[in-house]
């Protein structure tokens, strides 16, 4: 798995994004979602409730990103299940590292994540307008 790095490796990435899945979204250089997978309740755990998640059973938070050719350029399950999605995202090892995106202030403009709206808007993450508060 590799996140773009350098300038170049963001062209290359936006290129395969836009070639792949339409030219209306120049800028996009990777996706990103997430799911929670169910898990036996943890009977190590200091705190066990913390996989309980608000669909009432045990699970934990797996995040991937993948870019145009389907192939996963960042991983993370390193969250309980109670966690939500956003800041799963933003206490992520990915995210917190120090080659990751908050070192690097996010993706540079003009590239961004595309991502639903669990994850909320950022200068670098692009989420669904949900139409609301339209005049």
């Amino acid at each position: 798995m590799h996140f773009p790095q350098t300038a170049e490796e963001l062209a290359d990435a936006e290129r395969v994004m836009s070639d792949t899945w339409g030219h209306n979204m120049r800028g996009a250089i990777a996706a990103l979602d997430g799911l929670v997978v169910r898990v036996r309740k943890p009977w190590m755990s200091t705190a066990p409730s913390a996989f309980f998640n608000q669909k009432g059973y045990s699970a934990i938070v797996v995040r991937a990103m993948c870019d145009g050719n389907r192939k996963f350029c960042m991983m993370s399950a390193e969250h309980q299940g109670a966690c939500p999605d956003a800041t799963a995202w933003n206490t992520s090892s990915f995210f917190n590292s120090a080659t990751g995106l908050a070192a690097r202030g996010g993706v540079p403009a003009p590239y961004f994540i595309l991502a639903d709206a669990a994850y909320g808007l950022t200068e670098y993450i692009l989420t669904p307008y949900d139409g609301n508060n339209l005049p």
